[in-house]
Order: structure tokens, then C-alpha cells, then sequence
């Protein structure tokens, strides 16, 4: 399933505590309580891309592509 997340990823040029382009991310599992183990598709290829695994916060997750209302439960939306 495909998750987006608009979190600022400074490996793709983005300003910390600056908006960041949508990006489409695939969940991988949980990294600790508050954060997802993900991978984020960049400006790369979907493959180099998938050697860029990510710990983001569940919160910067979400459902829908521009949806800031859709983010997604830590313990209640991931698929098994």
C-alpha cells in the first residue's frame, strides 16, 4: 500500500522546519513507538531509492496524497 508523507528529508535537499514536497513512501514496520521505519521515493529511481530507509514519525504519515487530515494511526492503520 502506498502512504505519503510531506516530512523534510535533508538527503533530498529539503530545509528542516520547512514544507516539503509530497512524497509517496512504502511502510516497512515500526521503528519504536513514535516512528515508522519507511522508504521514501525521492528524485532517484524506485531502487536507489530503497537503500534510503528512513525512521519518520507516524504523524508525517498519511493516506492521501495533500491530505494532512488522513495521517495515520501508529497502532491502527498499518497494514499487516
Amino acid at each position: 500500500m502506498t502512504f505519503w508523507t510531506d516530512y523534510p528529508i535533508t538527503e533530498f535537499g529539503d530545509e528542516p522546519n520547512e514544507p516539503a514536497p509530497w512524497r509517496e513512501c512504502i511502510i516497512l514496520g515500526i521503528a519504536d513507538n513514535k516512528r515508522l521505519k519507511v522508504v521514501v521515493k525521492g528524485d532517484k529511481t524506485f531502487q536507489e531509492t530503497l537503500k534510503e530507509i528512513k525512521a519518520l514519525k507516524g504523524g508525517y504519515i498519511y493516506l492521501h496524497k495533500g491530505d494532512r487530515s488522513s495521517g495515520i494511526s501508529l497502532w491502527h492503520d498499518i497494514p499487516e
